[in-house]
């Protein structure tokens, strides 16, 4: 959202800019469909993909194919994650000297640092005109176009219980797939005996995050509408 708001504040100020979208797989659907979306509408987006090397000489550019191949999950501490399949990838992109424009909206005004590396002078547009989240929201619609929703990966360790159980609810697919990574890599550490602890995404296994008491029924007549459609994962 924040980045749309972006494009559209640059637009108005009559600055040349590309913007760019790096796909690693592992976003919302909602974001790939709003991608098109916005794409459709006339505006250039600049689409990279991200090409990660393992030392068995393996090559990923989806997320969560080499989180499955590696057998982890993403890391809270240390977001190798978001540097490795985003920041290393539109790093190779760019070319200096360049202005960078990142998205952060005045709210978040503690997530930026004004900083200069390598020829890239990074500023944050939105906090310098004062632009809140929910003036990003009111620029958007003042444009005349469909607000998205919050971008993020639909397997991001700073998502909450909420966004899981609606991932659940949405998307069983990638919700299972999630549920199955996360308890492969938590039977791995207890095979090892190590002393690491279980990590869980959401704080607690995603079994206990949503209500699966009912999941794998059928919704018999009158009860069309229970919380979570039937799962064929096996899980």
């Amino acid at each position: 959202m924040n980045s749309v708001a972006l494009y559209l504040l640059m637009e108005s100020m009559g600055i040349e800019f590309e913007a760019v979208f790096v796909d690693h797989g592992a976003d919302w659907p909602e974001t790939y469909e709003y991608v098109e979306y916005f794409i459709a509408t006339g505006r250039p987006l600049t689409v990279l993909s991200p090409d990660v090397g393992t030392v068995e000489k393996r090559r990923f550019s989806k997320l969560m194919d080499y989180l499955e191949f590696r057998n982890i999950l993403p890391s809270r501490a240390k977001r190798w994650c978001t540097d490795r399949f985003k920041v290393q990838v539109f790093n190779r992109y760019m070319e200096t000297p360049c202005f960078v424009f990142i998205g952060f909206a005045a709210d978040e005004v503690g997530r930026a640092t004004m900083s200069s590396t390598k020829g890239a002078e990074y500023r944050w547009p939105l906090i310098e005109h004062d632009i809140t989240r929910q003036g990003c929201i009111d620029m958007i619609k003042a444009a005349g176009l469909v607000v998205p929703r919050k971008s993020g990966c639909y397997v991001c360790p700073f998502q909450g219980a909420k966004e899981y159980r609606e991932l659940r609810k949405s998307h069983p697919d990638l919700f299972c797939r999630v549920r199955r990574l996360e308890e492969s890599q938590n039977s791995r550490i207890t095979k090892t005996g190590t002393q690491w602890k279980p990590y869980y995404l959401a704080g607690k296994p995603l079994a206990d995050v949503v209500s699966l008491g009912r999941e794998n029924q059928l919704a018999l007549p009158g009860m069309e509408s229970m919380e979570y459609p039937p799962c064929q994962c096996g899980l």
